[in-house]
């Protein structure tokens, strides 16, 4: 299910347009980030204490226990949300006014610049607060853009965008046939 107040992220980039065309010289730019993950798990850890909801027995008789937070996981998608805001906060506490370049979702974060100097300045700082400590979480540069305009992020296919509703919609169909 998806969460609930997710920010749009193309009307955030409206606005942040808007707002920064009343500034004179401002040609603003944008940068959507994802975290790169394993199509079956989040990179994120289960706490050892709470590995014992995720053990199971294979059919050969095997014990198994998952050490990251797989994706079909009630709650995943908050999970990795929550550990990105967590990161995100460290320093927005430290750099207040970049708190207002950043929107983000599941594991999408947008950045937004005035020209094409902020937009690197705040990429880089936000890139870099989420590939350390600790190490698990990296910026997907395959599935990422970078330095684009509004007119572009307006083209894109929502899923590009949104991929924390589709995914959930499509596990949401998966499991509900599963049970009928």
């Amino acid at each position: 299910m998806p969460v609930d107040g997710w920010p749009d992220l193309l009307d955030e980039a409206r606005k942040m347009k808007k707002d920064y065309s009343m500034i004179a010289g401002c040609v603003p730019r944008f940068s959507v980030l994802r975290i790169w993950s394993n199509p079956y798990f989040s990179p994120l850890m289960i706490g050892y204490n709470l590995r014992d909801s995720t053990q199971f027995i294979d059919t050969a008789g095997r014990p198994w226990e998952w050490l990251f937070i797989p994706k079909d996981m009630p709650e995943s998608e908050w999970s990795f949300y929550n550990t990105l805001n967590i990161r995100l906060n460290h320093i927005f506490e430290h750099l207040p006014s970049l708190k207002k370049q950043v929107t983000f979702r599941g594991d999408i974060i947008q950045v937004a610049g005035k020209d094409e100097m902020d937009l690197f300045r705040a990429s880089t700082i936000v890139t870099f607060a989420l590939q350390t400590k600790p190490w698990m979480r990296e910026v997907d540069l395959w599935r990422s853009f970078i330095n684009v305009d509004l007119a572009f992020l307006e083209g894109l296919h929502r899923s590009w965008l949104d991929r924390g509703d589709e995914y959930c919609a499509s596990l949401s169909k998966v499991f509900s046939s599963c049970n009928s």
